[in-house]
């Protein structure tokens, strides 16, 4: 669905000349944004069908970790629609994108290091460090998507 909304922007962006100025900005932050949204779709999607046993131990970071994605990945919606609405605002969007990927990366440090400190077999250990992984790298997708976006509203008020 979100191809399908990305491909009739594009179509819409060149083909009715809108916001000319800023149309390659809008076309990369619409394709970063659905990269960010397929990359989420993705990590859940694998684990729906893996259906990882996670360890009641590891249960409670595993949530705070996926809340934190959670947080990035709505920030930087926000921020991107103050591109468009509130330019004024895009700061405080932006800067609560970067403090969710930081704290994903703490709580993904200590959940790992947590994971290859127990007694599990080395698989299920790889099999968890897997899912820690992708559900980080959401939010580093989301902190890039941030990244360009600063540049992209720097160029616009200039």
């Amino acid at each position: 669905m979100c191809d399908a909304l990305r491909r009739t922007i594009e179509t819409q962006l060149y083909t009715q000349t809108l916001i000319s100025e800023s149309r390659g900005d809008v076309l990369g932050l619409i394709r970063n944004l659905d990269h960010v949204l397929g990359f989420f779709e993705g990590t859940l999607w694998s684990l729906s069908i893996e259906k990882p046993d996670i360890p009641a131990e590891f249960q409670e970071s595993y949530r705070n970790l996926t809340n934190m994605g959670g947080e990035a990945g709505e920030s930087i919606v926000l921020a991107s629609r103050t591109f468009f609405r509130n330019i004024e605002s895009f700061g405080d969007h932006s800067h609560k994108v970067m403090f969710f990927e930081k704290e994903a990366d703490k709580i993904s440090t200590r959940l790992k290091s947590a994971i290859f400190d127990s007694k599990l077999d080395l698989a299920h250990k790889m099999h968890l460090k897997h899912f820690v992984e992708q559900i980080d790298n959401a939010t580093d997708w989301a902190e890039d998507v941030a990244d360009r976006l600063a540049i992209y509203v720097i160029k616009r008020t200039f």
